[in-house]
């Protein structure tokens, strides 16, 4: 059952308004109050040995001592019986009856004490005011039942002084401030603790609640990512299963094309087979290239992406990408510029990730680029030790709402007349992928008509030493 805890308090009993709340503190404080009771228990058996030598000393073996001694050992009897039902973890309803019987019988015995001691009235001054401040301090019961005990018992011990102690007025006076007083300071304690001890169980229960709700959440993120973790490897595994049979005919239509247009067994004929076959080797060639994005992306995203490690030649590597997209960049009317340092070191690295990445900025670049201008590659050593790998372009940029949206699968940004046909939006995504493998970084940066610039940066640990053999290495 959940219970509100903002409850307020009552003004004059310093409990919870609400009783649902006022229960759940009282069996929350329920230790608490064994406790104490224990203590009073032990106090009550302890203090008995003593209490009673100094009646002997007093009074002797006369009436009133056999008096008291009956008195003192009727609440030594109530003590034991406290401290047997605080052994056997008594509830709540129990434990304040017994402390109620505890409280009326030590001041009885105090009234007795005062009725047969006429010559020591002093002493019976501050005998009932201690009284009076241990009970309201010190007994673990409601703060209602200690004030109504406590002034009953300042009454009847007012009556009883006033009726059969022949005092003066000022000395009267005065016994009536100190009890005045000793209940004030009685009744501002308890309420006090209670409060105080209320408080505590407030910041308790609403940090319970917080960690409940926080757990809850906790649960419930896990279960969502489960989820989507289950759901990412199933498309993972469905991508990796379609690709699978898709490259096997695409294969086969790409190498019979291929011998089509070689003209191996002769020519075809009308010469606009020849147009058909072009148009069918690039689309087939084209499709190929996308299903083995999509296997590169599918085993990115399920954790089984292998580097083949082993020393990379950047500038090789740069040479490979640009004269592999020179023609496409010639029939866009595009120019490709390389700036590679001299002194690169070689790079252990997985090479066809390398390539891949080299190919997929450098296509982006190439499509976006308007006809008659420059795309850029970069590559030299950082001062940081960093390898950068920067490719730029003089497109139309990327606009700042959508630069978060490229680096997603499948995301791209708004297209311009630019560009005359669409991208499948994996090409940046799978770089990323690849360079973060390698312990690197892709960071875009782009102005909407200023063009883009991807730089790529490999690690400093990645780079060899002139002079330093490489072994090949395979990680997953």
């Amino acid at each position: 059952m959940r219970i509100s805890i903002d409850a307020g308090l009552s003004r004059w009993s310093s409990e919870f308004l609400d009783r649902e709340v006022e229960a759940a503190f009282r069996e929350w404080n329920h230790p608490a109050a064994l406790s104490l009771a224990r203590t009073v228990g032990y106090v009550i058996v302890v203090a008995a040995l003593p209490y009673l030598y100094a009646t002997f000393l007093r009074f002797g073996d006369a009436p009133t001592f056999h008096l008291l001694l009956v008195a003192r050992l009727a609440i030594v009897a109530l003590g034991c019986l406290l401290l047997f039902l605080v052994h056997r973890r008594v509830g709540a309803g129990r434990l304040d009856l017994v402390i109620a019987v505890v409280i009326v019988a030590v001041q009885v015995q105090s009234i007795l004490l005062a009725a047969l001691s006429v010559p020591a009235i002093n002493l019976l001054d501050v005998q009932v005011i201690l009284v009076l401040v241990c009970i309201y301090a010190f007994m673990p019961t409601r703060f209602v039942f200690k004030l109504v005990a406590c002034l009953a018992m300042t009454l009847a011990f007012l009556a009883l002084v006033i009726a059969a102690f022949d005092i003066d007025p000022p000395e009267r006076f005065g016994l009536i401030a100190w009890l005045i007083g000793a209940n004030i300071i009685g009744i501002y304690t308890c309420r006090y603790w209670d409060r105080l001890r209320r408080s505590e169980y407030t910041t308790q229960e609403r940090l319970r609640l917080a960690n409940e709700a926080l757990a809850a959440s906790n649960r419930d993120l896990a279960r969502a990512r489960a989820d989507a973790e289950r759901e990412s490897q199933t498309k993972s595994q469905f991508l990796a299963n379609v690709s699978h049979e898709l490259r096997t005919p695409l294969n086969a239509i790409i190498g019979f094309s291929e011998i089509m247009k070689a003209g191996i067994y002769g020519p075809l004929g009308d010469r606009r087979y020849d147009g058909y076959l072009d148009d069918i080797h690039g689309s087939g060639t084209y499709l190929l290239n996308l299903i083995n994005d999509l296997l590169d992306l599918a085993k990115v995203e399920a954790g089984k992406l292998e580097l083949h490690e082993s020393e990379v030649d950047i500038a090789a590597t740069i040479g490979d990408a640009t004269r592999m997209l020179a023609e496409d960049a010639r029939r866009r009317g595009v120019a490709i510029a390389t700036r590679i340092a001299g002194d690169l070191p070689p790079l252990m690295a997985d090479a066809r990730a390398c390539r891949q990445i080299l190919l997929n900025l450098l296509s982006n670049a190439v499509k976006f680029s308007p006809s008659g201008r420059e795309v850029t590659v970069a590559a030299r050593v950082e001062p940081t030790g960093d390898l950068l790998l920067a490719v730029s372009d003089a497109g139309p940029g990327i606009a700042p709402e959508d630069l978060a949206k490229v680096v997603e699968p499948f995301g791209q940004a708004a297209m311009t007349t630019v560009d005359a046909k669409r991208g499948t939006g994996l090409g940046l995504p799978l770089a990323i992928s690849l360079a973060k493998a390698h312990g690197g970084s892709l960071e875009l940066r782009s102005t909407p008509g200023g063009g883009t610039t991807v730089d790529v940066r490999f690690p400093a640990g990645r780079l060899l030493p002139p002079g330093t053999a490489a072994t090949a290495t395979d990680r997953s």
